[in-house]
């Protein structure tokens, strides 16, 4: 990336779904795949692209993080962390992160996703439009069970629609990704 070097992990939740491989044992985004956490490809691929200092909102055995990680330096970058007592959701993790970065444009990222994306691309697209935020979004096998993005037809972000909703009406097949700046 070449403007931005900060990233912001969402690292808290619980995974309820995974209870069957974690049994509750162990974090969601420290599941391991192929011997290795989750997590670790995502600050190794962060790193990649330039990102020097990362913050984890870590919340549920979020210990268990720290001491994977630790400062960061053995993984080459920055790491700072912010426990999150009570699970606030995407929007109320904001409120910890106000005294934590001063940077006005960072990369955020859910904890529990793997990614193999063109970083420059999606920077150079928020910055050519000026965008507040700009979010990654893509088709999804399984809409039924995901929030949707509505968008207008410049691809400008209009409106959600909760996986919770009865959608018994056409809709667009894009989710959140996961990713935003």
């Amino acid at each position: 990336m070449k403007n931005i070097n900060l990233a912001v992990i969402m690292a808290g939740g619980k995974g309820s779904r995974l209870l069957s491989i974690t049994n509750d044992e162990i974090p969601k985004p420290m599941v391991p795949v192929d011997g290795k956490p989750l997590l670790e490809y995502q600050v190794e691929k962060l790193k990649s692209y330039g990102i020097k200092k990362i913050v984890m909102i870590v919340g549920h055995l979020g210990e268990k993080i720290v001491d994977h990680f630790k400062d960061g330096k053995d993984f080459g970058v920055e790491i700072d962390y912010i426990f999150e007592k009570e699970p606030l959701g995407t929007a109320g993790a904001f409120y910890y992160l106000k005294d934590k970065i001063d940077a006005k444009d960072f990369m955020l990222v859910f904890g529990d996703i793997f990614f193999d994306m063109d970083f420059d691309r999606m920077e150079d697209f928020h910055f050519k439009n000026s965008a507040l935020t700009t979010l990654l979004a893509h088709p999804n096998g399984h809409p039924y069970d995901s929030d949707l993005i509505q968008t207008d037809d410049t691809g400008r972000v209009i409106g959600f629609d909760s996986k919770h909703n009865v959608r018994d009406y056409w809709y667009d097949n894009m989710v959140n990704a996961g990713m935003y700046i």
